[in-house]
């Protein structure tokens, strides 16, 4: 496990990293700008201490909603060249889950963000569970030849 390096309580991205419900009413509060890059900050680099314990997903995604946040910081963090160096769950799990509940609340760029990624990303076996739960099936059956395409052809 990292250790990650948690802001002051007192300040939003502190409030944010910590998951507390006063977090998203200062969110709310601030400049928009200011609002989400703070939220960026804490999904792409995750401030839990343990990802299997603590979920936070769900917390940012509605945030997310609340201020109409665009997805292309999560975008170029998922497609970054560290994704290949880097394959590491905890470098692209929050945002994944966080995508993949964006998804169920009907946002079809992060439903789109997540096939894309499913289908070229290193992490792409999360990416998959999450749009096991959220997609329909035409969605799924067209991601059938990249993922297929993954898996070595030989008789093993």
């Amino acid at each position: 496990m990292f250790d990650p390096v948690i802001a002051p309580s007192g300040t939003l991205l502190g409030l944010l990293q910590r998951g507390r419900g006063d977090g998203t009413l200062h969110a709310l509060t601030a400049p928009r700008a200011e609002a989400l890059a703070a939220l960026n900050h804490c999904v792409l680099h995750d401030p839990r201490h343990d990802w299997q314990v603590e979920n936070r997903s769900l917390y940012y995604a509605r945030l997310y909603l609340d201020l109409n946040g665009e997805l292309d910081a999560i975008e170029a963090h998922l497609f970054d060249p560290e994704d290949v160096l880097d394959a590491d769950e905890s470098r692209t799990g929050l945002a994944l889950a966080v995508l993949g509940h964006l998804a169920s609340y009907g946002r079809l760029d992060a439903l789109q963000l997540l096939r894309r990624y499913a289908a070229h990303g290193v992490n792409w076996a999360w990416a998959l569970d999450e749009l096991a739960l959220r997609d329909d099936d035409a969605g799924l059956r067209a991601l059938a030849a990249p993922v297929l395409a993954r898996f070595p052809r030989d008789a093993e």
